[in-house]
């Protein structure tokens, strides 16, 4: 989904789902053009799709899996309300391992 201001794309975000660590999950995405960071766009952004994913009550949990040096992606996980469970080897695009943290928020609240 586009993240808009007004009618100005500012980025974009969405949410999947998949299995995780031996769970069926929800995993999102998020990414707002750097001249709109700083904002709590993100933020916003990622708290409306966990209510959404929320909605539809058929995974419990939903992850995120910035890069662990991705700083301003970590603050957007943990100001939007997500819990740090740990790190792994993450796989994104195709082909290209990385070292990810791996952010998770119950959804099971927040209807």
């Amino acid at each position: 989904m586009v993240v808009r201001l007004g009618e100005v794309a500012i980025g974009s975000i969405g949410y999947w789902a998949r299995s995780w660590d031996g769970h069926e999950v929800y995993e999102t995405g998020y990414a707002i053009f750097s001249e709109f960071g700083g904002h709590g766009y993100a933020t916003a952004a990622l708290r409306l799709v966990a209510s959404r994913a929320a909605l539809r009550a058929t995974r419990r949990h939903l992850h995120a899996f910035p890069r662990v040096d991705h700083a301003a992606s970590n603050a957007v996980c943990r100001r939007a309300g997500f819990e740090l469970v740990g790190t792994s080897s993450f796989e994104y695009p195709k082909g290209t391992w990385a070292e990810s943290n791996d952010w998770r928020m119950d959804l099971t609240g927040l209807v």
